[in-house]
């Protein structure tokens, strides 16, 4: 992660640049608790006569798989940035 990248990440965040690791650990566990319970409606629907909403499920709790990865991205480069 470029400086540039860190600094848009506390703007965009509204913490100081030092803070950026930390509040993105804290987005981390929100989105993985939000995909978690998305998995679980799924887990309950999947044998819902409603396919479309059944893919539709799943495919939300895949993508919020991948944002929680990129988040977790995220966390370790802005720890490796030095300002």
């Amino acid at each position: 992660m470029k400086v540039a990248d860190l600094v848009a990440w506390s703007e965009t965040l509204g913490v100081s640049i030092d803070e950026v690791p930390t509040v993105l650990r804290f987005r981390v566990r929100q989105v993985n608790a939000l995909r978690d319970d998305v998995v679980k409606a799924w887990a309950g629907l999947r044998n819902a006569p409603d396919e479309e909403l059944v893919l539709q499920l799943a495919v939300a709790g895949r993508v919020l798989g991948e944002v929680v990865a990129s988040l977790e991205c995220s966390v370790t480069e802005a720890g490796k940035v030095a300002v």
